[in-house]
């Protein structure tokens, strides 16, 4: 599988400022809980021995954006394919 057709669903609760990063790569799901703290906030997470950073972004709309890093720097020119959900209840 390349690198590139690694997908996230995020599911992002905002009264919460919570986030569930979901990815099945190889044929396992990887589930990682992310806490951000407004809304221009960047944190990073790995799945499979890879590095990722995460972008939490509010401008007219919230986005998340996720890059690849390698040997510590982000790769800019490419992110992957996110599918946002807003989980609009707070609760757990």
């Amino acid at each position: 599988m390349s690198k590139r057709n690694i997908n996230f669903k995020v599911e992002v609760n905002p009264f919460l400022n919570k986030a569930t990063i979901n990815s099945k790569i190889k044929n396992i799901l990887y589930t990682k809980i992310i806490y951000y703290e407004c809304i221009d906030d960047w944190n990073s997470f790995s799945f499979n021995n890879m590095v990722f950073d995460i972008h939490f972004h509010y401008d007219a709309e919230f986005s998340v954006t996720i890059y690849p890093v390698k040997n510590n720097k982000i790769d800019y020119s490419k992110n992957y394919k996110v599918d946002l959900i807003i989980k609009l209840t707070d609760d757990n």
